[in-house]
């Protein structure tokens, strides 16, 4: 049909139509611009770099050290000017010099009973701004025991022992005449009990010396078994758990090469 003969409402209608197709090519247009599934990610805003240029601060952490405990140490002095650590014991010859050093400031010593309530000046204790120095000359056997040292800790005035820090040495003082440390007594009377041992204080100034105990009556060398009866050579002899059986007097011998010494009497009461 042609076109002329139209109606104006055909018109209208084609009319719309070909804005509508218009409209949706537009659409389509607008849509392949855009990448389909995507997000566009918001942009993070710049920063500016500082035109300042002044000292930067750096941070530095401290090391730390751990704190080391000082150690007690004690030295014999010997001829010369050597040093020599000391163990659990030492021999120094009777007539010798025996000088001891110990580390720490300041530090007291303690040496065996007989120096103690004796002094006759052969023993010299100094105290030296790190050390302190025992000296004892003139030596003789009665001299053999146990020498300790003890650091001193100290707050202003009031200075303690550290008995934890200590340090001990038995020195021996062989004396060819005398294998038993002298004594002012001729014997010494000790109450037994069951619960607690008890020490015949036999010490030889020899560690050499061969030691035995022995019965006064009836007449028996005691047999020193380790569990019932044990000896130390710095100490004596320990009966660990007495009985009414271990009463009565007791004496020790000491042999060395030809020679042959006994003890003290004991008297042991039950």
């Amino acid at each position: 049909m042609p076109l002329a003969n139209m109606s104006g409402s055909k018109w209208r209608l084609v009319l719309i139509a070909l804005l509508t197709c218009a409209l949706i090519f537009e659409l389509d247009a607008q849509e392949q611009k855009a990448v389909p599934g995507r997000t566009p990610k918001p942009r993070k805003p710049k920063h500016e770099k500082s035109t300042n240029k002044g000292p930067r601060t750096i941070t530095v952490k401290p090391k730390v050290k751990a704190a080391r405990a000082e150690q007690t140490l004690l030295t014999q002095v010997l001829n010369k000017g050597k040093f020599k650590k000391v163990g659990e014991t030492i021999n120094v010859q009777t007539g010798d010099t025996l000088e001891l050093r110990c580390r720490g400031k300041p530090v007291q010593w303690s040496v065996p009973p007989y120096l103690e309530e004796d002094n006759d000046g052969r023993l010299r204790i100094v105290q030296y701004e790190r050390y302190g120095v025992l000296t004892l000359v003139n030596t003789t056997g009665a001299d053999t025991g146990e020498y300790t040292c003890y650091p001193m800790y100290c707050e202003d005035t009031d200075c303690r022992k550290e008995y934890s820090k200590a340090v001990k040495v038995f020195v021996f003082f062989p004396d060819p005449q005398e294998l038993f440390v002298p004594l002012s007594d001729y014997y010494k009377v000790i109450q037994l009990r069951s619960n607690w041992p008890t020490v015949l204080p036999c010490q030889v100034t020899s560690p050499e010396a061969k030691v035995t105990l022995h019965r006064e009556y009836p007449p028996v060398e005691l047999d020193v078994d380790r569990r019932e009866i044990s000896f130390d050579v710095k100490k004596g002899f320990t009966i660990h758990r007495p009985r009414p059986y271990h009463a009565g007097a007791l004496y020790c011998v000491a042999s060395l090469g030809n020679l042959r010494q006994s003890s003290m009497k004991y008297m042991l009461i039950y």
